[in-house]
């Protein structure tokens, strides 16, 4: 079904994630200078629904709604580190990813879990990376922010990234 359910609550005039505003990625894109994107989980994929860019090197990513392994995300890491123990490991087993990436990601899942947080995990295919924290429904992982680049300019500025992020992240985690 992909983004269906998606488009269709939109469609009768309910945001999905209501608490990220299209406004709330343009002030993080304005304090970073890179993509951030709104991610959520549908099925076994990450799906970008909004996105604000002022450097369109990837904001094809967000562009064209394009599925994306979680796995290969640092949005996707956040999500599937706030769903449920046996939820996480049904879909690790049933992963398409390297063998490295899930081993990597059931290592970093115990900090990602207490964090709500990624910090470039350097597996995205494409040659970016990202930074993401989690978006809180009532104590619930809906949703992740992510702000991507590629991995030199996420290395270099990951530390001031993470730091926009918490901040902005008071405004909509409810």
């Amino acid at each position: 079904m992909g983004l269906t359910p998606y488009l269709l609550s939109t469609l009768a005039g309910n945001r999905p994630v209501e608490q990220v505003t299209h406004q709330m990625l343009e002030d993080v894109v304005a304090e970073t200078g890179y993509i951030a994107v709104l991610a959520v989980l549908v099925g076994d994929n990450v799906y970008y629904l909004d996105y604000a860019a002022s450097n369109p090197d990837f904001a094809y990513l967000a562009q064209n709604r394009l599925e994306r392994p979680p796995l290969e995300t640092s949005a996707g890491w956040v999500i599937l580190a706030g769903l449920g123990d046996e939820q996480v490991w049904t879909m690790l087993s049933a992963s398409a990813s390297s063998k490295e990436t899930v081993d990597k990601f059931q290592s970093d899942y115990p900090k990602l879990r207490a964090s709500g947080e990624c910090i470039a995990p350097g597996v995205a295919l494409n040659g970016a990376d990202g930074v993401a924290v989690a978006v809180r429904d009532q104590g619930n992982v809906v949703a992740s922010v992510s702000v991507i680049a590629a991995m030199d300019d996420i290395a270099r500025d990951a530390d001031k990234i993470i730091e926009v992020l918490r901040r902005h992240q008071v405004k909509w985690n409810r």
